[in-house]
């Protein structure tokens, strides 16, 4: 009894399996006659469309030609814009994912005037290396800047820290000692009051300078 169902099981599947395969072929056929019949279309268009060039006057084929290379670079034209415009569009989300640089007038006084003391000192510096300004003048600034920097961490460290401070200044300090010294001025008081600073910079940072002046031991010339 199980065998004749399993006959019978078998034999569903065999029908089915061959009204399924008997289907496709029916598709294939039907789709490789549209296919042909659509390549027979295309190549008697073509066929007539050479046709009618061919029975063209010279100047009427010429207008035609002179047609197609218009119409070919405005699609080419067509392609670079969209191309400009999408390329734009990711410029733009790129510029919204900047954050924006902070400008003088997003700045409290405070913070405008710490930027104009260091403005005014890089100047200072700039025109003390083209021989606009004595070392003593630009002595006479750093020690006015210094003064007031040095009031600014002391009220308020949020705007700046006396440590950083104190490694900016000392980084100076030490530039124009060794100008000082590379110009042969290492017996002014200007150069006796900077050698000065750099100690009690050096001693707030526990580091110890070098006796009789100079760069401290370890420093980098």
């Amino acid at each position: 009894m199980i065998f004749a169902v399993l006959l019978v099981s078998a034999a569903v599947f065999l029908f089915s399996q061959q009204g399924t395969m008997r289907k496709l072929k029916e598709e294939n056929v039907a789709l490789s006659a549209e296919l042909r019949s659509a390549e027979e279309s295309k190549a008697a268009s073509s066929a007539q469309s050479v046709q009618r060039e061919a029975k063209m006057a010279p100047a009427e084929f010429s207008e035609l030609l002179r047609l197609r290379g218009e119409v070919g670079q405005l699609r080419k034209l067509s392609n670079e814009i969209q191309t400009l415009k999408r390329d734009t569009r990711k410029r733009s989300d790129e510029m919204l994912n900047v954050q924006p640089i902070p400008t003088t007038a997003a700045l409290n006084p405070v913070q405008q005037e710490v930027q104009r003391q260091n403005a005014t000192l890089e100047q200072a510096l700039a025109m003390y290396k083209a021989g606009q300004v004595s070392f003593s003048e630009l002595m006479r600034q750093k020690k006015q800047r210094f003064e007031y920097l040095t009031g600014v961490a002391a009220a308020d460290p949020t705007i700046l820290k006396r440590e950083e401070l104190v490694d900016r200044e000392l980084g100076l300090d030490m530039t124009l000692l060794q100008q000082a010294q590379a110009s042969g001025a290492t017996n002014s008081p200007e150069v006796k009051d900077l050698e000065n600073e750099m100690r009690n910079l050096q001693a707030e940072k526990g580091v110890n300078i070098a006796p009789g002046g100079g760069l401290p031991p370890g420093v980098a010339k």
